[in-house]
């Protein structure tokens, strides 16, 4: 199967052109080859590469940085996640080739008590979360074969050119300095690969809807880096408690508190065992940093 992955640089994309080069024949095209601000050259440039399948991991993600250009659409954060989508999705119908759009938990308002469906109303919050929300209804109104994947706090052992939480925390532990986390927010992460495994479930079917990918239980920040602390056999101590509260008033975007997202779709549909635990995903990301 011939796969067209857009944002191949990216955490995610560079990963899945990692471990799926031998499952899939891929094309991840550089910017000078497929420009995603140039949405007129899209149907061209997908005919020449006639895939089954368009993945599109790209995406303006720098969630403060989107604020300062709040409702702003001619801004790059309004074009690469909402009008890159909505003609992705076009053109992938008018040629009749399945696409899979990458999107976010902070689609929520995070105010749910239970894990968020895929069918829950969204309520984003800031600049960043109302054009991946507005990106999702695009595709959703497209007409196209369309599958939404939600990921959450994605992290992975193996990409040099942004560090995630994980691998900040990380880093400060290793330095034996302290970390402030908050310990009242519920989240889900998404361990980088076991998402990349599920995308790659979801390709091969060309299965149509939106589906959550993330772990199978809950943690908060404050916990997430105390295990990752207890993994890797340094200080817990060094973790300290921070209120939800307190975080946001240091961050100039709203954030949704308690975003974590129900995987109990994508197992029931698609199969157990693909997604797993933060503590086994932990364990699988110290196995990759040695």
């Amino acid at each position: 199967m011939k796969i067209l992955v857009l944002g191949g640089s990216g955490l995610v994309g560079s990963r899945f052109l990692e471990l799926k080069s031998v499952e899939f024949d891929l094309v991840s095209p550089i910017h000078s080859e497929f420009d995603l601000l140039e949405f007129d050259s899209y149907r061209e440039n997908i005919t020449q590469i006639n895939p089954e399948v368009v993945i599109n991991f790209a995406a303006f993600t720098n969630v403060d940085q989107a604020e300062e250009e709040k409702d702003n659409p001619d801004g790059v954060v309004y074009k690469l996640n909402v009008l890159s989508p909505k003609n992705l999705a076009e053109a992938a119908r008018e040629l009749g080739v399945h696409f899979i759009h990458l999107s976010t938990d902070y689609v929520f308002d995070g105010t749910k008590t239970k894990p968020y469906l895929e069918d829950d109303v969204t309520n984003p919050l800031s600049w960043y979360a109302k054009t991946k929300d507005l990106g999702e209804k695009e595709v959703l109104n497209s007409g196209s074969d369309y599958t939404i994947v939600r990921i959450e706090m994605p992290f992975s052992a193996k990409f040099d050119k942004k560090k995630d939480l994980a691998r900040i925390f990380l880093d400060l532990l290793r330095e034996g300095k302290e970390i402030s986390a908050t310990n009242d927010q519920k989240v889900t992460p998404t361990f980088v690969d076991d998402g990349i495994e599920a995308i790659s479930r979801l390709a091969a079917g060309k299965v149509k809807g939106i589906y959550h990918v993330a772990s199978t239980n809950h943690t908060t920040p404050f916990d997430f880096a105390r295990i990752l602390a207890k993994e890797f056999g340094l200080n817990e101590d060094l973790v300290q408690g921070l209120s939800f509260e307190e975080f946001s008033k240091t961050r100039p975007a709203k954030r949704p508190k308690d975003s974590w997202l129900s995987v109990e779709k994508f197992e029931h549909e698609i199969g157990k065992k693909i997604l797993n635990t933060v503590e086994d995903s932990i364990g699988e990301f110290k196995k990759q940093s040695e």
